[in-house]
């Protein structure tokens, strides 16, 4: 399994993490590659409308990869990302759209994790369906292990992408998760969440891959930990 990519990885310099400079970053990547292998990073950075402007953001997550592609060691590859925590009128933003993965129309959203107020749920109603972009659910393996059967199951049978934690595998809950979007052929990706060099030094891959495999069997792993996000609305 070596054509892993970390969906989720938070070691962008300088964009509210605990790394302070490219050279900090190239040091966690080092690590993280040690203990899983990852080449490919998606470099995710939050963006709050409440706390700034998504011009304000773009421009400094941009800044933020100029810098760190400067620094990356030999044979990895990064390219940047940036999830939108769900918000009163978030949809109505100016540009939103220029938060999409590049060539893959999916806009990473962060759900909130203790349920959504009235105006939550209208603004991810407009995400789901008045928007030119499919959503990637990030972290969905917190919605798995804190929400009720109910709610789980209807975020799981949306028209959506959805990331997952490497870690989580190690959870029977969030394996049957993965089984049902599976069956029913959705797109699920991993990420590692890392965001400081001493995350990535102490991130317990092995544990988990073995017990996902010991679950799923070698091939079905391989086959779930390697998917790839197609465009689906232009």
């Amino acid at each position: 399994m070596n054509l892993l990519t970390d969906w989720n990885c938070h070691l962008l310099p300088m964009m509210g993490e605990w790394i302070a400079s490219p050279w900090d970053a190239r040091e966690a990547i080092i690590r993280l590659h040690a203990r899983t292998g990852i080449r490919r990073f998606c470099m995710m950075a939050e963006f709050d409308c409440l706390r700034e402007s998504l011009p304000c953001f773009l421009l400094q997550r941009d800044r933020a990869m100029r810098e760190l592609t400067r620094t990356l060691p030999q044979g990895v590859r990064a390219f940047a990302g940036g999830y939108l925590r769900l918000r009163p009128r978030v949809s109505e933003l100016v540009g939103l759209m220029r938060l999409k993965l590049p060539r893959l129309g999916l806009l990473p959203v962060l759900l909130p994790w203790n349920g959504m107020t009235q105006e939550e749920a209208h603004e991810w109603n407009q995400l789901l369906y008045h928007t030119p972009a499919r959503p990637l659910i990030m972290e969905t393996d917190h919605y798995i292990t804190r929400f009720p059967s109910e709610a789980v199951d209807r975020l799981l049978g949306l028209d959506a992408v959805y990331q997952f934690n490497y870690l989580s595998l190690k959870d029977p809950r969030v394996r049957g998760a993965l089984r049902k979007l599976m069956k029913r052929g959705a797109t699920v990706l991993f990420g590692t969440g890392v965001n400081s060099p001493g995350g990535a030094g102490y991130y317990d891959f092995r544990t988990a891959i073995e017990a996902a495999e010991a679950d799923f069997g070698k091939e079905t792993l391989a086959e779930l930990l390697t998917m790839k996000p197609t465009p689906v609305r232009k």
